[in-house]
């Protein structure tokens, strides 16, 4: 069945074909992503889809699947067989981060490695709730859009692991849709943005970092 979103995201293909290009060779990919919100009515446009070959392997959302669905038939990813690209879109629904995942070498043959270029800046309003911090291994992971090793400065590091949270999370919650029974955990660490608030590479620029409850005698709630 065809999707509202279908022609929406046919039209941005060669957009994201670059972006694809991008994150394979491990730079960062980002597509603005203007007039999306009037292609349908929603609270949150979160969204997350993952494309392998030609196959869409996962997909959340009816806008993130429709363009999960309209990439992998496009053949955008099939160049690159063992890598699984991840599609995430923003919850403001205003950018579309991409991602590659992959076991093997990600340079397809007779590619050429695209140079890294600037990333466009963003604003995202949302709180990071993790769970689990991923891997450090080498292996290129969601999230890990500047390469294959997790090296640099630790504030490097530092957002590098926050990206691969958020992509886990399909990005991060926007505190004025968060609720008590969401499903927060009890005790933990807690990372804010703020809108129009970026880094010099146009990435979000953490705000705020604080604790919630990490004492057993704790009350706050």
């Amino acid at each position: 069945m065809a999707s509202k979103y279908d022609s929406y995201w046919a039209r941005r293909l060669g957009e994201i074909r670059a972006a694809v290009e991008r994150a394979a060779a491990g730079f960062p990919a980002v597509v603005e992503l203007p007039g999306l919100r009037s292609a349908g009515e929603r609270q949150s446009w979160s969204g997350v889809a993952e494309v392998r070959g030609r196959d869409v392997t996962r997909s959340a959302m009816a806008h993130a699947t429709s363009l999960g669905k309209t990439v992998a038939a496009s053949g955008i990813c099939a160049a690159w067989p063992e890598s699984t690209f991840r599609f995430t879109i923003a919850t403001v629904g205003d950018v579309l981060r991409v991602s590659a995942a992959t076991r093997g070498p990600v340079q397809p043959t007779g590619a050429t490695a695209l140079p890294p270029g600037p990333v466009p800046a963003r604003g995202a309003a949302g709180a990071c709730g993790s769970r689990h911090a991923g891997s450090a291994t080498g292996e290129v992971l969601p999230g890990n859009r500047l390469g294959r090793v997790l090296d640099g400065t630790p504030a490097d590091r530092f957002y590098r692991t926050l990206g691969q949270l958020a992509d886990m999370l399909a990005g991060p919650r926007v505190l004025r849709e968060c609720r008590a029974a969401d499903g927060w955990p009890g005790q933990g660490v807690y990372f804010f943005f703020e809108p129009g608030e970026v880094r010099a590479d146009g990435r979000d620029r953490v705000v705020r970092v604080g604790t919630h409850a990490l004492t057993a005698t704790s009350q706050a709630t």
